[in-house]
């Protein structure tokens, strides 16, 4: 009984830090949980190119954190004049 006792009481040091940890964390991150849609479409394609190009780009981001009003926010991205391009790349150690 006496060793539970010692071990409880050396354990609530460690049991207090980590439950400051958990409300340290719900306080840091209670404004960035957000939901993100994301749609691409594809218009056909490109005869210069030879490719499948897209048409257009929505994105919706909704931010649902804790009790603040719901915010949306929605994007479109419309394509045009595509061109092709190239890049490289090397691994550096």
């Amino acid at each position: 009984m006496k060793l539970a006792l010692a071990f409880l009481v050396a354990l609530q040091p460690l049991l207090d830090r980590a439950a400051a940890y958990v409300e340290q964390y719900k306080h840091d991150f209670a404004l960035v949980i957000s939901d993100e849609d994301y749609l691409q479409r594809l218009s056909g394609r490109d005869a210069k190119l030879k490719m499948w190009v897209p048409a257009r780009m929505r994105e919706t981001y909704v931010d649902r954190a804790g009790t603040r009003n719901e915010e949306r926010i929605e994007c479109t991205a419309t394509y045009s004049n595509f061109r092709r391009f190239e890049t490289s790349a090397r691994i550096v150690q």
